[in-house]
């Protein structure tokens, strides 16, 4: 079903990204969105360090605007690394057609640790982070929310530690600022998961505003999953 509704993809790592594939090169990610048959893509590498505010650039000037009827974007997937600081100011963000904002790479050099090494301080720490992008108001999306990469801790972990009324909070706080938080199989099936577990605080209603708060950016088709 998502298959048929889903024609865009704005959250695409490239060879310039520590993360990505060496095969990512420009020409061959532009070429698997015209395979994938999508309208739009966004190239999203990271910005973790200084130096890494050079790679939309490069991204952009080796990129055309449309191929074959298929939109391009750049943008980057930027680290929050306070609940008052990201690692990008507005100014850069106004250079970028979307900030995609990762409030859960807290292991990342330059993310202020400012939580005890277990799920529920960790996981009130990274709803911390997500209120502090939403303020920053040059934020277009949350990726992959309460996903820590890199921790012996699961998603499904954080997913029953978050407090449901705190996750509640962010979503509208998103919702009414339009900014996105990105939903995904797997971020669904933690829920499940927790679910099964006998969590209490988590269950289908908070997945379904996760969902919810998924929007399209005017002018953008912007959809994240």
């Amino acid at each position: 079903m998502l298959g048929r509704l889903i024609r865009t993809d704005f959250h695409i790592h490239t060879h310039l990204s520590d993360c990505g594939d060496r095969a990512a090169t420009f020409d061959a990610v532009v070429a698997g969105g015209l395979e994938a048959g999508l309208e739009a893509i966004g190239i999203s590498d990271h910005i973790i360090f200084p130096t890494d505010r050079e790679r939309p650039g490069i991204a952009r000037r080796a990129l055309p605007a449309e191929v074959d009827g298929m939109r391009v974007y750049v943008g980057a997937e930027v680290d929050m690394q306070s609940p008052t600081r990201a690692a990008i100011d507005g100014e850069f963000a106004e250079g970028l057609d979307y900030v995609n904002m990762a409030c859960s790479h807290l292991y990342d050099p330059g993310v202020e640790r400012e939580f005890i090494d277990e799920p529920r301080s960790m996981a009130s720490y990274m709803l911390d982070l997500m209120r502090g992008a939403i303020e920053l108001g040059f934020v277009d999306v949350i990726v992959h929310p309460l996903h820590v990469p890199a921790c012996r801790y699961s998603l499904a972990d954080f997913v029953c530690a978050a407090d449901e009324e705190a996750m509640r909070e962010v979503v509208e706080m998103a919702a009414e600022a339009g900014v996105a938080m990105e939903c995904n199989p797997r971020f669904l099936r933690a829920h499940r998961t927790a679910a099964e577990a006998g969590a209490n605080t988590i269950g289908s209603p908070i997945s379904a505003n996760w969902a919810r708060s998924l929007y399209a950016a005017p002018g953008r088709s912007l959809t994240v999953v």
